[in-house]
């Protein structure tokens, strides 16, 4: 068994068309006998027609070019000024709702920025106690001396000072 493809046949023959004239072109070939068969769209833009004529199996597909539209003008310089100072209330509005329900953010009133700070690790909040006891150490050695004893070491006391979750989070 053989087949036997005429290639002139499978492309159809087509036309460009200016948008503006697609009306005209349509009478025409209504006029010849042909019947609209198909219309394709692509991202909401009329792409291109395919039209038929149902006596000699004719197809001819009109690709639709847009029109250009020369009339639209650029921007004025207070177009953009009004956009800038729109889209800047917009950020306002979203920067005050994250500061009235999060207390993840801080606001520092001197630089106008937002620090997003995160809450401190269990290993942090040790860190940061045994800073403590060395800085109470250096200040204050016979207070120091008095309360805990000489064999006591800045760390072991900053462990013994945290909450009993925390040191359990630091204990490997």
């Amino acid at each position: 068994m053989t087949f036997q493809f005429k290639f002139s046949k499978i492309n159809e023959p087509y036309i460009n068309i200016i948008a503006d004239e697609l009306d005209t072109a349509r009478s025409e070939v209504c006029n010849a006998g042909f019947e609209l068969f198909e219309i394709w769209e692509n991202k909401d833009t009329h792409s291109h027609e395919v039209w038929k004529n149902l006596n000699t199996s004719e197809t001819i597909r009109f690709n639709l070019i847009p029109e250009k539209q020369d009339d639209q003008q650029d921007a004025s310089r207070q177009d953009v000024v009004d956009e800038l100072v729109d889209l800047w209330g917009e950020l306002r509005a979203i920067r005050n709702h994250f500061t009235r329900n999060s207390a993840e953010y801080d606001y520092t009133e001197g630089d106008d920025l937002y620090i997003i700070q995160k809450p401190p690790s269990p290993l942090d909040k040790f860190w940061q106690k045994v800073a403590e006891a060395k800085i109470m150490i250096e200040e204050d050695q016979e207070g120091w001396d008095f309360v805990i004893k000489d064999s006591i070491d800045a760390t072991v006391f900053a462990y013994y000072d945290l909450a009993k979750d925390d040191r359990l989070a630091i204990v490997h």
